[in-house]
């Protein structure tokens, strides 16, 4: 779903694009259909499996930002969808030493960002009785300790390769419950070393096998 909010008080607008496509029938992206609607519309045109919900990045670390209106929402979101799994997910920490991190949310190192977020999205998350939380910002966490310099491509969006590509096994791990051990995609935004891509899939050296256990562990818990 790619968002285009406009600035407007009209109830009837339809400000997001959604790409829908059966993938049994039509594989590629390519292939789908782009409607324009709204979140109202959206909830009450037919019925969900899964919904997920997250705090606007540069909000993440502030509990006071989720609460009253996380619980209005996800009320809201069970009136109309009563059966679908409702899944937080947790944004991460600008990059280390950015303008963002560090004159802009007052942050000096890109940890204590991540533990508030943690503390944050935890708190909203037992408030509104999620299901599970999609933990991206503790994979990005993983992967930086783990020796993977690069995770974001502006200091706070996800890079085009690495960082959306780690961000996709997390949701497909925690989402679908499946494997991401030898995963074959190769289609990539910009180049990535084929070491880091054999850390993400859980490949030798064996103990760098962390954010699979990891992404295992949080879609058990589902």
């Amino acid at each position: 779903m790619e968002i285009r909010i406009e600035k407007t008080k009209n109830p009837k607008v339809k400000p997001y694009k959604i790409s829908v496509w059966n993938s049994a029938v039509a594989p590629e992206y390519k292939t789908a259909k782009v409607t324009y609607n709204n979140v109202n519309e959206l909830l009450k045109s037919k019925q969900y499996d899964i919904i997920t919900i997250q705090q606007a990045s540069f909000d993440g670390h502030k509990p006071e930002t989720y609460s009253p209106f996380a619980e209005e929402l996800c009320d809201y979101i069970r009136t109309y969808q009563p059966n679908a799994k409702l899944l937080v997910h947790q944004t991460w920490a600008y990059e280390q030493g950015s303008e963002r991190l560090q004159n802009e949310l007052g942050y000096r190192d890109y940890r204590d960002m991540l533990k508030d977020i943690k503390n944050a999205y935890k708190k909203a998350a037992d408030g509104i009785g999620a299901d599970a939380v999609i933990p991206s910002g503790e994979l990005f966490d993983l992967m930086l300790d783990s020796g993977i310099k690069k995770v974001h491509r502006d200091t706070f969006h996800a890079s085009l390769g690495l960082g959306r590509y780690a961000l996709a096994l997390l949701w497909y791990r925690v989402i679908c419950k499946a494997d991401v051990l030898e995963n074959a995609f190769c289609e990539f935004d910009e180049e990535i070393k084929k070491e880091y891509i054999a850390r993400l899939c859980g490949n030798p050296p064996a103990d760098e096998g962390e954010i699979e256990t990891y992404m295992r562990r949080t879609a058990e818990s589902i």
